[in-house]
């Protein structure tokens, strides 16, 4: 439930391939707290039963009911997240998030922690590059208790000074910590040089840091007055409850919010330094391999053959080309994946993967010979039914529970998709021909673009080359 530790976002695990958006992603992963018999089926036969509510307010919700008396709602405030705080207050949004619960309205710190833990309310708050997400799950007998709580948060919340200090020096420790640590330094790199200093997603640490201690709980008010209104509000809930239980309680908690302007999504910007290499010196057992590349957007019509593509490539998995030729063959890695990373302002291939110092050069002239051969060869009809099998068969799965749902669907949101999605998911996906994949490697990848960042011992200069 406590997500102050927003070091996290900074010192994700190597496994951790995409390190946008994903964020762009927000998706949910626990333990499934109902079994709901309408995901055991095939979702092209027997998907959720989603509804689109519509409130007084303008917004429209998704809606899942279920029998179980469970409820889970996700609350976005889009195009609200790292990208869009004042350019001179890098870290605004990350403390935000680290303060919502740590005092509201009538509750202290404290007070607000022993009100979640009474009324039984699993609580995250998070900030990525483009959203601000808040999600909650609870019984339905709280649910009122948990959206009053959500309100208080969202208009009264306390910034008190003691609690202020504390959760900087928490972010700020993380922060730290993160400056010695491979991935988040290939992320800065690669942020810094693939998409430029001057892009909305370069925040770098040291800018952070910097700005971190002098934030007031003035300035967090502002921004959240201009964030969290009711015009950039997309709200999912799934539980057991009414149509006009959910369009009554989500009125009662956020008619008090100001009406605001939309917040724009701007178009993807262009990509920088194509086909570099970047390496970084750092005194690490095995060096850490970051790649890129351009992509599409989740809208494209080539996205659904990309993604079979892009599986049957580099899926992380012993199926896939890259594990089966760095791993499975040579035994250089312990992992190699990529795939489609898409957010707001960058559609990317995004890769990864570790290996010893004296075999970076190998690792790195494999992935380009892999990207190079899927290209011209293209993919074979086997791996194509293989992985539509495994892509299709293995939906229900990201249905498991209420907060996996609204987690799932908020994504599909973010990516603007219809409402009939889920219907429409799993055949387009079955109906692909190897044509229609070989036709998207051929058009989106290309060995020529791929970008390195290196980070190990042996990387040499810190410099291009």
């Amino acid at each position: 439930m406590k997500k102050n530790l927003i070091f996290l976002t900074c010192v994700c695990g190597i496994a951790l391939v995409v390190f946008i958006g994903l964020s762009l992603k927000t998706r949910y992963q626990t333990a499934s707290d109902i079994p709901l018999t309408q995901v055991q089926d095939s979702m092209t036969t027997s998907p959720l039963p989603l509804q689109e509510l519509k409130t007084s307010l303008g917004n429209a919700i998704w809606f899942v009911p279920t029998e179980i008396p469970v409820v889970s709602i996700n609350i976005t405030f889009r195009h609200s997240g790292d990208r869009n705080c004042p350019p001179m207050l890098p870290g605004l949004t990350d403390l935000v998030a680290a303060l919502l619960d740590e005092g509201a309205g009538p509750y202290d710190s404290q007070g607000f922690k022993k009100a979640l833990l009474e009324k039984n309310i699993n609580l995250s708050i998070s900030s990525n590059k483009d959203n601000f997400v808040i999600a909650f799950r609870t019984v339905k007998e709280n649910l009122k208790d948990a959206l009053d709580l959500i309100q208080a948060m969202l208009t009264a919340p306390r910034f008190a000074e003691e609690d202020m200090r504390r959760v900087k020096e928490q972010i700020m420790a993380g922060l730290q910590q993160s400056l010695h640590m491979p991935q988040p330094t290939a992320r800065e790199a690669l942020q810094k040089n693939v998409y430029g200093e001057n892009h909305p997603y370069y925040k770098s640490i040291n800018d952070r840091l910097k700005t971190l201690p002098s934030l007031s709980g003035d300035q967090l008010k502002d921004y959240m007055k201009k964030a969290f209104t009711q015009s950039n509000l997309e709200i999912i809930v799934c539980g057991a409850v009414t149509q006009d239980e959910v369009i009554k309680e989500i009125e009662s908690t956020f008619k008090v919010l100001p009406k605001g302007e939309p917040l724009s999504r701007p178009a993807p910007l262009s990509l920088q330094n194509l086909g570099k290499t970047y390496p970084i010196q750092m005194d690490i057992p095995q060096t850490l391999i970051y790649f890129i590349q351009p992509g599409i957007s989740r809208l494209d019509p080539d996205i659904y053959a990309l993604l079979v593509g892009m599986r049957i490539l580099g899926s992380g998995e012993f199926e896939s080309r890259l594990w089966q030729e760095i791993r499975e063959k040579r035994g250089l890695a312990y992992f190699c994946s990529a795939d489609i990373a898409t957010s707001d302002l960058a559609n990317v291939i995004m890769g990864a993967t570790a290996t010893k110092t004296e075999s970076v050069d190998q690792v790195i002239g494999l992935i380009k010979e892999e990207w190079k051969k899927v290209v011209d060869k293209g993919v074979t009809q086997a791996e194509l039914d293989f992985h539509k099998k495994n892509i299709t068969g293995s939906y229900p799965l990201s249905f498991g529970s209420t907060l996996s749902i609204v987690g799932t669907l908020a994504s599909y949101r973010n990516d603007n998709f219809p409402i009939d999605y889920i219907k429409t998911r799993n055949s387009n996906f079955a109906k692909l021909t190897i044509e229609d994949v070989n036709k998207a490697l051929r058009r989106v990848l290309n060995p020529d673009l791929l970008t390195f960042i290196i980070v190990g011992r042996s990387a040499g200069k810190p410099e291009a080359k």
